[in-house]
Parts: C-alpha cells; sequence; structure tokens
C-alpha cells in the first residue's frame, strides 16, 4: 500500500498505531537526508543558514507527526483528527520547508555536472516562465483552493478513507499545492516584488479556510457517513466531531494565514522608511 491509512482506532489502540509504511518513511526521511548532506556540501555556517536547516527540519518533523504518527489512524475515526493532519500538512510543514530551502546553496551542493544542467535548464525560456506565472501567488493559490474544497466534498473525502491510495493521493495534492502556495507568498524576491498581493491572498486564505469551517461547524447533519460508527468510542457524536473539525478549520486555520499576513504588513509598512536615503544638507540648510 502506498500510505497505510491504519482504519479506524480507539483511544485504547490509538497510541500504538504508528504507520510503519516504508514509502512513506522514505518520503519523510530521504528529503531530510540529503538536504543536510547538501548544505554540508555547500559548506555554510552561518546564522541564516543554521535557521534554514532548523526550519527545514521542522518542517519534516511536522511531516512525520502528520503522516507517521497515530493522528494518521486517528483521522479514520475522527473528522477533528483528520483536519488536524491536513492543517500540519498545508500551515506548518509547507511553509517550514519553503522558509529551509535556498537554492543557490542547493545546488551548490550538487555533483559539479548536475550542477551545471541544473543551471542550463533555469535558463531555458520554459523554466523561466513557469516561475514567472509560479511566482504570482494568486496564480500559485488557485490550484490550493480548488483543492482544499474538492477533497472536503463528500465525495473525495469518502473516498480517500475508503482507499489507501486516494488517500495519499489527497496527502500529495495538499502539500503539492501549498508549497506552490507559499513560496509565491514567502520566498524574498517574490515578496519584495509583490508585498501586498501577498498580504491579499493571506487574507483570501484565511477566509477561504474559514468559510469552509463555518459550513461544517454549522451543518446541521454529518457530511461523512464513514464517521458514523467511530466517533462514538472517542465520547463524540459525527455531529459533533464535525463541529469540533469545522472549528480547528476555522480558528487555527484561519490564524495560521492571518499571522504570517500581519507580519508581512509590519515588514512592507516599516520598510519604505528603512529604505528611504538619508537626506544630505548642504551650507545653509537647516537654519533659520
Amino acid at each position: 500500500m502506498l500510505i497505510q491509512h491504519g482504519g479506524p482506532v480507539g483511544p485504547a489502540e490509538a497510541w500504538a498505531a504508528w504507520n510503519w509504511d516504508p514509502v512513506v518513511w522514505l518520503v519523510v526521511v530521504v528529503p531530510a537526508v540529503v538536504y543536510v548532506e547538501l548544505w554540508r556540501r555547500a559548506g555554510r555556517r552561518d546564522s541564516t543558514a543554521r535557521w534554514r536547516r532548523r526550519s527545514f527540519l521542522a518542517g519534516i518533523a511536522a511531516l512525520a507527526v502528520a503522516l507517521l504518527s497515530p493522528l494518521d489512524a486517528m483521522g479514520g475515526s475522527l473528522a477533528s483528527a483528520h483536519m488536524v493532519q491536513h492543517l500540519l500538512l498545508t500551515t506548518i510543514a509547507a511553509p517550514l520547508l519553503v522558509l529551509g530551502v535556498r537554492w543557490r546553496v542547493l545546488t551548490g551542493g550538487l555533483p559539479l555536472a548536475l550542477r551545471r544542467r541544473t543551471s542550463r535548464w533555469r535558463t531555458t525560456s520554459v523554466a523561466r516562465a513557469g516561475r514567472s506565472v509560479l511566482a504570482h501567488p494568486v496564480v500559485a493559490s488557485l490550484p490550493f483552493v480548488a483543492g482544499l474544497w474538492v477533497w472536503h466534498a463528500e465525495g473525495p473525502y469518502e473516498a480517500a478513507l475508503a482507499d489507501p491510495l486516494v488517500h495519499g493521493f489527497e496527502h500529495v495534492c495538499f502539500l503539492a499545492t501549498a508549497l506552490l502556495s507559499w513560496a509565491a507568498i514567502l520566498t524574498p524576491p517574490r515578496r519584495r516584488a509583490v508585498p501586498g498581493m501577498a498580504v491579499l491572498v493571506l487574507f483570501g486564505l484565511a477566509t477561504v479556510s474559514g468559510l469552509l469551517g463555518v459550513l461544517l461547524t454549522f451543518a446541521r447533519a454529518p457530511w461523512y457517513p464513514s464517521y458514523a460508527d467511530t466517533t462514538a468510542a472517542w465520547g463524540l457524536t459525527p455531529l459533533e466531531d464535525q463541529q469540533l473539525a469545522g472549528v480547528i478549520m476555522w480558528v487555527p486555520g484561519g490564524g495560521a494565514y492571518l499571522v504570517p499576513a500581519l507580519v508581512l504588513v509590519a515588514v512592507w509598512v516599516r520598510a519604505p522608511t528603512a529604505d528611504r536615503p538619508r537626506p544630505v544638507l548642504t551650507p545653509g540648510q537647516g537654519h533659520i
């Protein structure tokens, strides 16, 4: 199986329901090992390099919690646990991974022949056009917004619960589209080019996430039949579990976009003053 969802579990056995699927372990561990080795070869030892490494490895840790810990199996019993898993992938792991990546340093750790090929590919018209399109926060975030609503519709959601392959594909979609979105928002050169747009997109993502959370919270009936017989062991009715999932998406999920939006606003507002050159006084100026 691509991803071993683990099936419904109760509180008594949840602590032991770790995901030991070797494919998932490889997906989590291999990028971390490759990343550390590339940074080692690049030879960077400054504080920025350390900060980026810690950010990337924290993102890997968030992936491990989402995909390897008992949280994955609990997602088969509780919509609220499934929601936490999705938020870990899209609002914790994805931005941390983006913040941890620095293209020049990572490619600097590649073998010389591969580094030259990569450099040549980046200068092609196709690569430049692709970077230009994906650098726009709105364009880069549209696939994530579409996936967010599609995967929370009853049909795709139920299919993910029933089939490990579909569940794995769901995770790939969430993580890949979230990485695209956060890269356009957080990568410094792009942020400097369109800081206002990045802020608006973050507020838009908070609104979209919050709206879906509100719909889940105030629904009069459960959306997902698969949880009809699995939530009682956790002391919740299916509707209460869904309401909890909605609140999780609504409040912390929305806050995960609002906080960086406010940070970008603060940086944006302060940047013109900080960057403004000081006036040069000529003789006689500044005196009455």
